[in-house]
């Protein structure tokens, strides 16, 4: 899509607009003016073409709609009145390490996780994740999250989602004392509290998640499990340490595989012409 001279991605269209659903229903709700969201939105975008422009190849008047999502996932998971230059701290971060923390060429960490744990931790601030407040209709609470799953569609991640979610859910019922504690209020503790920006939109991130179905449902486990460790060992942070800590492992196991593809590849071509 283009607009004057300018070439904008589309193939983050669902998510980038879902986003701007989720926070311009949660700031109408909460009562508040989502600036935040709008500075990191801004710094993320301008991060990223000046990065662009300075040290990469790419055309530096493409606007990838992945630098709008990062300022928006950002912008909702910081407190609804952040600190301005934690925001920007946080912007800044999370698009350098998209050029920056690279291995073998390959994207290791989530621009948006890395930039806000980085961020609240100088700043010994907090995640809030504000985004997703529900409202009530007739006494039924309600979120517009779960929209999100359509952004996981569209990244083809939905196995990778669907069994971070079931993971969570196991692991929240064990934690509730399940199945001594077990009762309706406990599910409905444990349903509500599924962080779905993370589940369909973060952990689908097609640059740090596998791609093959089998892959995929190993690595949302694995995410619901490394969360669930480090929550449970009071470490600060736990979301996204526990997301970088899956991204970190699938990097591993992504470079692994190419080397191990290298070194069979003389075997394979051998055995195929014998």
């Amino acid at each position: 899509m283009r607009v004057g001279n300018t070439t904008i991605s589309t193939v983050y269209l669902y998510p980038t607009a879902i986003m701007l659903l989720l926070v311009a229903v949660s700031s109408f709700i909460l009562g508040i003016f989502p600036y935040g969201v709008l500075v990191a939105v801004l710094v993320c975008v301008v991060t990223e073409i000046l990065f662009n422009r300075f040290f990469s190849h790419k055309n530096w008047k493409h606007i990838s709609l992945s630098a709008v999502i990062t300022g928006l996932i950002i912008g909702s998971i910081v407190p609804q009145n952040p600190p301005l230059p934690l925001v920007a701290v946080a912007g800044i971060v999370a698009i350098a390490s998209k050029f920056v923390l690279k291995w073998k060429h390959v994207q290791i960490f989530n621009p948006a996780a890395i930039g806000v744990l980085f961020a609240i931790a100088v700043f010994a601030s907090s995640d809030v994740w504000w985004a997703e407040t529900t409202y009530s209709i007739y006494g039924i609470a309600v979120s517009l999250a779960p929209l999100l799953i359509l952004a996981s569609w569209q990244a083809r991640r939905l196995p990778a989602s669907f069994a971070f979610v079931a993971g969570s859910l196991m692991l929240g019922f064990v934690g509730t004392g399940f199945p001594g504690a077990f009762s309706l209020a406990s599910i409905d503790a444990v349903m509500f509290s599924v962080n779905y920006i993370l589940a369909f939109l973060m952990l689908a991130d097609p640059k740090t998640s596998p791609q093959h179905t089998a892959h995929q449902v190993i690595y949302g486990l694995g995410v619901a499990m490394l969360i669930y460790l480090v929550s449970s060992y009071h470490i600060s942070y736990p979301i996204q340490v526990g997301l970088l800590a899956g991204n970190l492992l699938f990097a591993f196991y992504r470079v692994a595989l190419r080397k191990m593809r290298v070194w069979l590849h003389p075997i394979a071509t051998a055995a195929a012409t014998v």
